[in-house]
C-alpha cells in the first residue's frame, strides 16, 4: 500500500501495487488540512491494516490514522509532539504489538525514538542530544535490530547505527561497509 499527501489540496490518497508495479487507486480522502509538513506510515494500526502519521511542524501537532486493506482512513489519536521536528521514520525497535517512531530536529540536534501501539497511544523510549544529520533511513539489515544510517552533509560522513528498543548502538567500523560519495 502507497499513501500519498497533497499539502496544497489536503488529500491523502491510498493506492495499492500490483506485481508488475501497477498503481491502482483504493480511496482519496480530502478535508484533512493544509498545514501537515510530514506524512509517514506506520504498522501502529493493528494486523492487516496500516498507520498513518499527519505531522504538523510549526504546531507540533501528530495526527495518527489506521488505514485498513480496502483504503478507509480511521483517526486514533492525536497529541502535541513538539515543534520541530524535520524527519520522521519508522522502524521495529519498539518491541511486540508496537511500531517504532522516529523524530528527529536539525535545529535542536534532537533524535526522539517512540513506541506507538495499535491505537495510536505513543511512549517515549530514548532521546538523544547532539546529533548532527541532514539525511537518515531506517532499515532491516542489522537483523535482529532495525538498522539506521544517518548522513550529516557538512562532513560528508555516514554513521550506521543498530537500534533496539529506541537504543542506538554504533556499529564498528570492521562491521559497516564503507560509505562513499558517488
Amino acid at each position: 500500500m502507497i499513501v500519498a499527501y497533497d499539502q496544497s489540496a489536503g488529500a491523502v490518497a491510498i493506492y495499492t501495487v500490483d506485481s508488475q508495479g501497477g498503481m491502482n487507486l483504493l480511496q482519496q480522502h480530502i478535508g484533512l488540512g493544509t498545514n501537515w509538513d510530514l506524512a509517514v506510515s506506520g504498522g501502529w494500526a493493528g494486523p492487516g491494516d496500516s498507520g498513518l502519521l499527519l505531522y504538523d511542524q510549526s504546531a507540533g501537532l501528530g495526527a495518527f490514522f489506521a488505514i485498513d486493506s480496502t483504503g478507509g482512513m480511521m483517526p486514533l489519536q492525536q497529541y502535541n509532539m513538539g515543534p520541530g521536528w524535520d524527519i520522521a521514520l519508522t522502524g521495529s525497535w519498539a518491541g511486540p504489538g508496537n511500531s517504532g517512531l522516529l523524530f528527529y530536529s536539525s535545529a535542536a540536534q534532537t533524535a526522539a525514538f517512540y513506541a506507538v501501539d495499535s491505537t495510536g497511544g505513543t511512549a517515549l523510549l530514548q532521546q538523544y542530544q547532539g546529533q548532527q544529520w541532514d539525511l537518515a533511513v531506517t532499515g532491516g539489515w542489522n537483523a535482529p535490530d532495525s538498522g539506521l544510517l544517518v548522513y550529516d552533509r557538512a562532513t560528508g560522513t555516514g554513521t550506521i547505527y543498530a537500534i533496539d528498543g529506541g537504543r542506538m548502538r554504533k556499529l564498528p567500523a570492521s562491521t559497516r561497509p564503507a560509505l562513499q560519495a558517488v
